[in-house]
């Protein structure tokens, strides 16, 4: 149904993941917000798979062009998965709310995610606070510069 919000919430298990990965990967265009927050799988998972599986998940953004909405609040995401969002990010067209609090995001992480502000202009809102490591100086310079060149996010 076009004009419908189709919600997928993927917490609970490996498999419900699985499922969402492969909607974003088959640009499935009723799913519209995709909630994989407080996972209990990238939660518990060991960190290899766990690590495998979120950047499967940030590859299949890339060619995405149905997804607007993103939540992956608290889910033990680092710098490699922001390094590899941002990269998804930097080509995709479609996503404008990206909620990454409550995770293990460093200033690397930060900074490359400040980088794919600068190329990104479809991103309106994206959520950083209460990241489990101090983001450092570098990181908090490159957001401030990404802010002054971005202008579709809203503050």
């Amino acid at each position: 149904m076009e004009g419908t919000l189709a919600q997928t919430d993927a917490k609970d298990s490996l498999e419900e993941i699985n499922s969402a990965i492969t909607r974003l990967k088959k640009d499935d265009e009723t799913l519209t917000e995709l909630n994989i927050s407080n996972s209990i799988y990238f939660l518990q998972a060991e960190e290899k798979p766990r690590l495998a599986k979120q950047l499967e998940l940030a590859e299949a953004l890339s060619k995405n062009t149905h997804l607007l909405t993103l939540l992956l609040v608290h889910n033990n995401l680092d710098d490699e998965f922001a390094v590899a969002i941002s990269q998804a990010l930097a080509v995709n067209k479609s996503i404008t709310v990206l909620n990454l609090e409550s995770n293990n995001i460093t200033g690397v992480g930060t900074i490359a995610l400040a980088n794919m502000l600068t190329a990104n202009s479809t991103l309106r809102e994206l959520r950083l606070n209460n990241q489990k490591f101090l983001i450092s100086t570098e990181g908090e310079e490159a957001l401030m510069h990404a802010l002054e060149v971005n202008e579709t996010l809203v503050l």
